[in-house]
């Protein structure tokens, strides 16, 4: 790779698919449901969240820790990224 690298989180919303095709690369949110921490598309799925809900268990999500950012980012310029772009919601949208 050379040039820029798009990063974002998952708050995008965008298909595993066309971030690959785009070339963008998609940081994970983190899932809290009850006391228990989860990663979005990695050991959570819509139905723990669905009965966590159903069952009044609190649901929330947290922004992805930075050290898994600075982990992408290296990894990045270590493919020739020359420039990352990294697009992210602000806390007031959040």
């Amino acid at each position: 790779m050379v040039g820029v690298a798009i990063v974002t989180d998952s708050t995008a919303s965008l298909a595993p698919a066309d971030a690959a095709r785009d070339g963008i690369t998609v940081v994970p949110l983190q899932v809290i449901i009850g006391a228990g921490v989860h990663t979005e598309g990695v050991d959570v799925t819509a139905d723990m969240i669905a009965d966590a809900l159903a069952s009044f268990v609190p649901v929330s999500t947290s922004r992805p820790p930075p050290d898994d950012f600075l982990r992408v980012y290296f990894d990045l310029a270590e493919e020739g990224a020359e420039a990352i772009v990294s697009v992210h919601l602000s806390s007031k949208l959040s």
